[in-house]
């Protein structure tokens, strides 16, 4: 029983031996492996007698091998000088955007000045225009030739001002890209504004030129028909004087004692015709569109009557009494034909000149009057803008 029991303990050890042995050999070679390269030493513990400059120490962690620091400590994620790039790139792109937006901001001011500039420089045709186009509307106007060219004249100087015009639109399309859509309208709106100015002064000048010359060639006609009267009223003159003459040849009591007074007349007539002659001639120069040969005629006419009353005092002077009256039937033929040319005379020189001005004029006022429509319609553009520009300052 005894020896039963031995050998039952004998297998049971033999059973369990081996593999305590291996697991002793297996502790034995991890205790003698390197771990993540480093020499594995035993412990030691720190001496009662360790030497003097030692003393008191207690010893520190161990340090791993090969130099690497503490495990805890952490880098820095991005080196100095990239850091340091990384700001001054942010500062000078916040540079950059200030800059960028001051130069939006000057850019745009400078832009509008020019344009204000221009508008400016437009505004001081205003008086002369509205002047010449006061002259054209009011028909009533008591305005003479001579004001009607001041005005013309005037109109004219103010086109100057249209050069300072072009010259600041020239100046702010160099500011184009600060400009908005309403900024490149507001530029256009005085450019087409200077255009139909210019236009609207040509036409209109031209209208009132043409009238101021129909007024003086009116002025001409009526000098020329106030001459006339004159040399009429000298023949009758002419006429009493000779008949006051042959009282005196005949022995009766007259007022009128030598046949030169009414020679005198004669000429007198005769110089005021000539006089009338040459005011008609300015006349039609002036206004070469009106048909004067109505005038023409009747002065024709007046003037070879009164060369041959001329004639007849001439022959009595001489007392050359049958010439005399043979030429007094020719000079009673002349005179009546020039009444009958005087019947030929317009009644109403208003009208004949009021016609031939409204004729002369109608090219010239239709395109006065087209220019003044796009004058009225793109001022109406300018303060427009003007308005809201006045509102975008008010609210900066």
């Amino acid at each position: 029983m005894m020896q039963r029991r031995t050998a039952q303990h004998a297998r049971h050890v033999a059973r369990h031996a081996a593999p305590a042995t291996h697991a002793a050999d297996s502790r034995a070679e991890r205790a003698n492996a390197p771990v993540a390269g480093h020499v594995a030493t035993p412990a030691r513990k720190p001496s009662h007698f360790a030497s003097a400059g030692s003393a008191g120490k207690r010893p520190g962690p161990a340090r791993p091998a090969g130099g690497h620091q503490a495990k805890g400590k952490k880098k820095l994620p991005i080196p100095l000088p990239a850091l340091v790039a990384i700001i001054l790139v942010a500062v000078v792109a916040a540079g950059f955007g200030g800059y960028m937006i001051w130069r939006q901001l000057t850019g745009a001011q400078a832009g509008h000045e020019k344009i204000s500039a221009a508008i400016e420089a437009m505004g001081k045709s205003d008086d002369s225009v509205i002047a010449l186009n006061e002259a054209i509307t009011d028909t009533s106007s008591s305005l003479d030739a001579a004001a009607l060219e001041k005005v013309a004249s005037s109109a004219q100087d103010g086109l100057a001002n249209l050069d300072g015009v072009t010259s600041q639109l020239d100046a702010a399309r160099g500011y184009d890209e600060f400009f908005t859509d309403d900024d490149r309208d507001a530029i256009k709106a005085p450019e087409s504004s200077a255009v139909a100015r210019r236009d609207l002064v040509d036409s209109g000048c031209k209208v009132v030129g043409l009238r101021a010359k129909a007024l003086r060639s009116r002025a001409s006609l009526d000098e020329a028909l106030g001459y006339a009267v004159d040399a009429d009223a000298e023949v009758e003159e002419s006429v009493k004087a000779a008949s006051e003459y042959a009282k005196s040849i005949s022995g009766q009591d007259s007022s009128v004692k030598h046949a030169t007074v009414p020679v005198d007349h004669d000429k007198k007539a005769a110089d005021f015709l000539q006089q009338a002659t040459t005011a008609l001639d300015a006349a039609k120069k002036e206004c070469p569109s009106i048909d004067f040969s109505s005038y023409e005629t009747y002065l024709r006419k007046k003037g070879e009557a009164v060369a041959k009353l001329t004639e007849v005092d001439q022959a009595i002077q001489k007392k050359d009494y049958e010439k005399a009256a043979k030429l007094v039937v020719e000079y009673n033929k002349l005179d009546d034909e020039a009444a009958k040319a005087a019947q030929k005379l317009p009644t109403d020189e208003d009208q004949l000149f009021s016609a031939a001005v409204e004729k002369d004029t109608k090219e010239s006022l239709d395109a006065y009057n087209k220019a003044f429509e796009k004058v009225a319609a793109a001022d109406a553009k300018i303060r427009e803008y003007q308005g809201v520009q006045s509102g975008e300052d008010s609210a900066a």
